[in-house]
Order: C-alpha cells, then structure tokens, then sequence
C-alpha cells in the first residue's frame, strides 16, 4: 500500500526536513540530472513514483547520495557545522528543561 500517494511535492522536502535534517539552500540549483537519478533517490526514502520538484531535483537527488555514500552530514544537512542552520549540538541543551518528577510518578 502506498502511503504517499496523496502527498504533494513540496510535502517532500518537509519530510527530508523532519526526517533527514535536510536544510534547503538559500537558492536553487540547475545542476544536471536524469528521471532515473530522480526515482532512485525518491525509491532510496520509501517515495515511488512521485513527480520531481521544480528547481530543486538536482538538490534533492545530491543530498540523498550524500547521506548513502559520505560518512559526515551533507552539505544541505542541519548536522553539517557550515550549514547555515545548522544544528549546534553543544547548545541543544539549552533547548530542554529537567523537571524532577516526585519519587514513585511516572509518566
């Protein structure tokens, strides 16, 4: 059963973004590509059969062969330190906060 058949396009980068840590470039990419290059990347996430994104398939494709073939965060990775959004991991602390729950509760 496919569960994404009701998905639009730009509902894939929201889930590259939720699910990979994808960071969209500040511009697009004309970069060449072939429709094969676009269902094998799209096949790779679980994505059969969907249309390519305009402007951003050359994008798209690069950073999912990053993350099967680099062993560091893509470029267009919130993991990756030059990412301009990236995620700084020794300041995620601050994003949280401890409450002691009292002895014997548990959520």
């Amino acid at each position: 059963m496919d569960l994404t058949a009701n998905i639009t396009p730009f509902e894939l980068l929201q889930h590259l973004q939720i699910f990979q840590g994808f960071v969209p470039p500040l511009q697009t990419n004309s970069s060449s590509w072939t429709r094969q290059d676009w269902n094998d990347a799209m096949k790779t996430i679980g994505w059969h059969n969907k249309p390519p994104l305009k402007d951003f398939e050359a994008i798209v494709i690069q950073f999912i062969k990053d993350w099967l073939s680099t062993p560091s965060a893509p470029e267009n990775s919130d993991l990756n330190l030059n990412n301009y959004c990236a995620i700084i991991l020794s300041e995620l602390r601050a994003a949280f906060r401890y409450i002691p729950l009292p002895e014997g509760q548990f959520l």
